[in-house]
């Protein structure tokens, strides 16, 4: 038997908390048909009573639960599953759309300075180390405001979530425009910068964790996958396309630094104008795409609590963490990389968008391909050996003159097979510790890419070694600049993540919890 509503649009008000887990919780409109669960039902509850065992030890911190949504929680060695009409509606695009552009605006701001960096630190007066440091910011910056995003999404939902990220990236964005044109000094031109750029990276904690958070409870299950790579793979496009244009936007003309931070600023008012024109929704759907998002989250402490208890958790986050690091690392160093070799900012700049680019193209179709599979744990781990294939190819690539061709054949391998990883790892943390709250799970695992990247984009740099002579005659790096051959950064970076690749493929077995708990919980509606 179920529970089912006749009606579609949203009800604002609210069911209070639940104080503890055992209690059952459901949300009804207001002509609900109740009905006694037949005894053939009972039986097969029993299925389900190990996947919502769980849920004994959990307490619901949602400050309210509209009542069009489907809310069912267990007793302990007892499950009663109400099942809901499951649906799936239109505006879901349109929340995407906004994920989408908060996370290219955000990582076109975040990148742009990266191909261009001796250009850069020349217009500026600083050193390299401080060009870095407004990429590594995002990763210092990520780590204690990750909480703060966790908890707004679990106590104020998703909806607040983006615009307050929507907003504070514009604020971000428009510090950096000012940057421009109120000050005259070059050191302090960089001071306000650093400022909007730290603003901004306020605003990526709060982006990165929403696309696991609009997936769970807006899209069907075999939709997740894809709905959650189109949120993460907007961060690599802005990537890509900052790199692709940010060479030909400053040229051979540092002070065209001020148009390159203008051009990659203003877009920050898209995801603000979306907001306000299109969303008139609320943080969650009349009714869910599942069972799985008709199922109340566990709250912000309980939730960090259980991550921090699974093992497998902790094995994805080592994982995971190192191959974002990985990725973040190289875009960020790559131009430091080539141009000692004779690369130009323009060939860094390609190099990148191949690399990207290509990982598009992947996601797109080994994300399909874990959707209609549901093999998250097979196809990542396949993927992770096979992109360290490219990272090791490229470390080698990189250290001649006049290896154009197999730099890019390098990077376009590490794309394609590497940037998948991302939407499938988001998969993976949910699947493994179900049913934490998706938001919290999806925001540790990249919090443990943004401390592994923080040692290596700081760290690496220092292994740098004095340029040989035939370097000196043919490097393509901004005059002015000191300049360091950092091929043992390279090799030191394809070792450690090819280690921890195969580490992953013996020691990583994530279950599938939540596909679990769906597969009983249709069993349940079908008798």
């Amino acid at each position: 038997m179920s529970i089912g509503s006749s009606s579609s649009s949203e009800d604002s008000s609210c069911l209070p908390n639940s104080s503890t887990g055992t209690s059952l919780i459901f949300s009804q409109t207001s002509d609900v048909r109740s009905s006694i669960m037949s005894p053939v039902a009972v039986t097969n509850a029993s299925r389900f009573s190990s996947t919502l065992s769980s849920f004994s030890k959990c307490t619901f911190a949602v400050p309210c639960v509209h009542k069009s949504r489907f809310i069912a929680a267990g007793l302990p060695n007892t499950a009663t599953l109400v099942a809901g009409e499951f649906r799936v509606y239109r505006r879901r695009w349109v929340l995407l759309a906004i994920v989408f552009f908060l996370n290219y605006t955000n990582a076109s701001m975040w990148i742009c300075f990266a191909p261009v960096a001796d250009t850069s630190a020349s217009y500026f007066g600083v050193s390299l180390t401080w060009i870095n440091m407004l990429t590594v910011i995002y990763f210092i910056v990520f780590i204690p405001f990750n909480f703060v995003g966790v908890y707004m999404a679990e106590r104020f939902g998703l909806k607040p979530l983006m615009i307050s990220s929507a907003v504070i990236n514009l604020i971000g964005g428009a510090l950096r425009v000012l940057s421009v044109y109120i000050f005259e000094e070059p050191t302090q031109k960089f001071v306000v910068l650093f400022i909007g750029q730290s603003i901004t990276a306020v605003a990526q904690a709060l982006i990165l964790i929403q696309p696991t958070k609009l997936a769970a409870y807006w899209f069907a299950p075999n939709e997740r996958t894809i709905a959650n790579a189109a949120g993460t793979i907007a961060n690599e496009i802005g990537l890509m396309v900052a790199f692709l244009a940010s060479p030909f936007i400053v040229g051979d003309n540092t002070s065209n630094i001020e148009h390159l931070i203008v051009i990659w600023s203003v877009p920050s008012v898209i995801p603000v104008l979306i907001c306000v024109v299109f969303v008139n929704t609320r943080s969650y759907p009349p009714s869910p795409p599942s069972s799985s998002g008709a199922i109340a989250s566990m709250g912000f402490k309980d939730s960090m609590t259980e991550c921090l208890r699974n093992k497998q958790f902790w094995c994805l986050m080592l994982s995971f963490g190192t191959g974002l690091a990985a990725f973040s690392t190289l875009i960020a160093l790559i131009e430091q990389i080539l141009c000692v070799n004779g690369y130009s900012d323009t060939y860094a700049g390609i190099a990148s968008t191949v690399c990207i680019g290509s990982g598009c193209v992947g996601a797109a179709i080994f994300g399909t391909l874990a959707d209609r599979s549901k093999k998250y744990d097979v196809i990542y781990k396949g993927c992770y050996l096979l992109a360290c294939l490219g990272v090791g190819f490229f470390a080698w690539a990189s250290t001649k003159s006049d290896n154009n061709v197999l730099i890019l054949l390098g990077v376009g391998w590490f794309g394609f097979f590497g940037l998948v990883l991302f939407p499938l790892a988001l998969e993976l943390s949910v699947e493994c510790t179900y049913p934490v709250s998706e938001s919290a799970s999806s925001g540790v695992v990249i919090l443990a890419g943004q401390l592994i990247g923080i040692v290596m984009l700081v760290g690496l740099p220092f292994l740098g070694q004095s340029l040989t002579q035939k370097q000196n005659e043919v490097e393509d790096c901004a005059q002015g600049v000191d300049k360091e051959d950092l091929w043992i950064s390279n090799i030191v970076l394809a070792t450690f993540t090819s280690l921890i690749a195969v580490w992953t493929l013996f020691f990583f077995k994530s279950p599938n919890k939540r596909l679990e708990a769906e597969q009983n919980a249709n069993l349940i509606d079908d008798s």
